[in-house]
C-alpha cells in the first residue's frame, strides 16, 4: 500500500472518490457503453492473466487503468472535453519552452550538464520520462499541428497571431532535440492532418508538394544525412526489432513472454538487455500476437471514431481534428519509442471513447448562437454556428457503437500489416 501513495497514486484515488461523489452518482451502466470501453477492459484483463505475476501486474497497471475509466467519466459534455484539451495541449507547449529554457538560463531540472554531456548538444528535459532526445521529441512534436488547429485554424486575427508565436516554441524544441524519428513522425502527422476533410484535388496536390519538396525539406534537419544502418542507434534498434519480431512470431507467437520481461528474456538467450526501442516491439513479445491485435484494435477503433464522426459545429470540428492528432502522432510514434504502458495511450483512448459517448448521447452543443466562453472557443460570437462553408451533416454524430466482425476483421488485418511492416523494417538497406 506505501507504494501507492505518490502524488500520480494520491491524483488517482482523489479522482475515483469524486467520481463516486459526483451529483448522480455512478451506475453499472456507465462504465461499459463505447467498443473503447469493452476492448480496454478485455486487453487489461488479458496482461494480467497472462503476465505469470497476476497480482504484481495488477497492481502496476492498475492505475492506468483507473486513468482511462475516470477520464471516461469525467470528460460529459463538449465544454468539459475542450477544457481537458486544451489544458493537455497547453502542458505540451509548457514543456517544450521549459526545456528550452536552457538557452536563456533557465534550467530548474539540470538539463544544461546532460545536454551538453552525454547527449553531444541533442535537448532533453532531465526528468525521467523526458531525459532522452527521442522521448522529448516524440512527446513535444505532435504540439506543432495540435497549436495550429487549437489557436490558428478558423480563428480571429487578434487570436492567430499569438498562436503563431507559440507554435514556434515545440517546433524549435524538436529542432534542437535533432531526433530524426520526431522529425519524421512529426512531418506524417503534420501532412494528414492538413489533408484531413479536403478536396481531393487539393490532396492531391498537397501530397505531390510533399514527396517534392516536403521530402527535400526533412532531409535538411540535423542528423537526417546520418540515417544509416552503420549507425550505433540504429543497430541496438535493429537488434531488438529482430529478437522481439521473433518472439511474437515464433517463440512466443499468441501470449507473449509476459508482462515487462522483454529484457529478461533477451539477457537470458543472447546475453545482452537493451531496451524494446518500439511500443509495438514491447506489446508483441510481452503479449504476442493476441495482445499486439487488441493494442492495435484501440488505435483503429479510435480512427473509426474520428474518420466517420459527423460534427456540426466549427467547435465540434476543432474536437475531432485535435484527437485525430494525438492518435496518428502517438500511433506513428509507437513505432520508434516505447510507450507500451505509458499513461499517454490510455488518456488518448479514454479521450477519443469520451467522444464517441458525447457523439451517441448527441449531447454536443446545439446549433445556434452561443455566449458561452471556453478555452477552446476563446471569442464568444458565432463559435456555435453550423461549420463555414460546409453543408450541415445529415445525421450528426456517429451511429456506430459495437465491434462488428467487419471491425474484427480490420483489427486482424491491421496486424498482419503492423507485422508485415514489422519485418520489412528489418530487412531494409540504408
Amino acid at each position: 500500500m506505501v507504494g501507492w501513495l505518490k502524488p500520480i497514486q494520491l491524483i488517482t484515488i482523489f479522482g475515483m472518490v469524486a467520481m463516486v461523489r459526483r451529483p448522480g452518482g455512478i451506475s453499472k451502466s456507465d462504465f461499459l457503453r463505447t467498443p473503447h470501453d469493452w476492448l480496454m477492459l478485455v486487453m487489461f484483463s488479458f496482461i494480467v492473466v497472462t503476465s505469470g505475476r497476476m497480482q504484481h501486474t495488477f497492481m502496476e497497471l492498475l492505475p492506468v487503468f483507473v486513468f482511462y475509466v475516470i477520464i471516461v467519466q469525467s470528460l460529459r459534455s463538449q465544454e468539459r472535453l475542450e477544457k481537458f484539451l486544451f489544458c493537455w495541449v497547453a502542458m505540451i507547449v509548457l514543456l517544450s519552452a521549459m526545456a528550452l529554457g536552457i538557452y536563456v538560463g533557465f534550467d530548474p531540472v539540470g538539463s544544461k550538464d546532460v545536454v551538453q554531456g552525454t547527449m553531444k548538444g541533442r535537448l532533453v528535459f532531465n526528468t525521467s520520462i523526458f531525459n532522452n532526445a527521442n522521448a522529448l521529441g516524440h512527446s513535444v512534436v505532435p504540439a506543432i499541428p495540435l497549436v495550429y488547429f487549437l489557436l490558428i485554424w478558423k480563428r480571429p486575427v487578434f487570436v492567430k497571431i499569438p498562436g503563431l508565436f507559440l507554435l514556434l516554441l515545440p517546433a524549435f524544441c524538436v529542432f534542437n532535440t535533432q531526433s530524426k524519428g520526431s522529425f519524421l513522425a512529426g512531418a506524417a502527422t503534420l501532412m494528414v492532418s492538413m489533408l484531413f476533410k479536403r478536396h481531393w484535388v487539393l490532396q492531391a496536390m498537397m501530397l505531390m508538394l510533399a514527396t517534392g519538396a516536403g521530402i527535400a525539406l526533412v532531409k535538411k534537419l540535423p542528423r537526417m544525412q546520418e540515417f544509416s544502418k552503420r549507425e550505433a542507434g540504429i543497430q541496438g534498434r535493429q537488434i531488438a526489432f529482430e529478437f522481439g519480431y521473433s518472439l511474437t512470431t515464433e517463440q512466443a507467437k499468441w501470449t507473449g513472454v509476459g508482462y515487462k520481461n522483454y529484457r529478461s528474456t533477451m539477457m537470458d538467450q543472447i546475453g545482452v538487455g537493451i531496451a524494446s526501442h518500439s511500443s509495438y516491439n514491447e506489446i508483441g513479445s510481452t503479449h504476442g500476437q493476441i495482445g499486439l491485435c487488441m493494442y492495435l484494435g484501440l488505435l483503429y477503433l479510435s480512427m473509426r471514431v474520428l474518420l466517420f464522426a459527423k460534427p456540426r459545429t466549427v467547435r465540434e470540428d476543432r474536437t475531432q481534428r485535435l484527437l485525430l492528432i494525438f492518435v496518428l502522432s502517438f500511433g506513428i510514434s509507437s513505432w520508434v519509442v516505447d510507450w507500451a504502458y505509458r499513461a499517454t495511450f490510455f488518456f488518448t483512448a479514454a479521450t477519443v471513447a469520451a467522444y464517441h459517448r458525447l457523439l451517441l448521447k448527441d449531447v454536443l452543443a446545439p446549433i445556434g448562437r452561443s455566449t458561452r466562453f471556453s478555452p477552446l472557443q476563446l471569442e464568444p460570437e458565432d463559435s456555435d454556428v453550423v461549420i463555414e462553408n460546409e453543408v450541415q451533416p445529415r445525421n450528426p454524430g456517429i451511429s456506430w457503437s459495437k465491434i462488428g466482425l467487419i471491425d474484427m476483421l480490420f483489427m486482424l488485418g491491421l496486424l498482419k500489416v503492423g507485422l508485415y511492416c514489422w519485418h520489412q523494417m528489418i530487412l531494409a538497406e540504408f
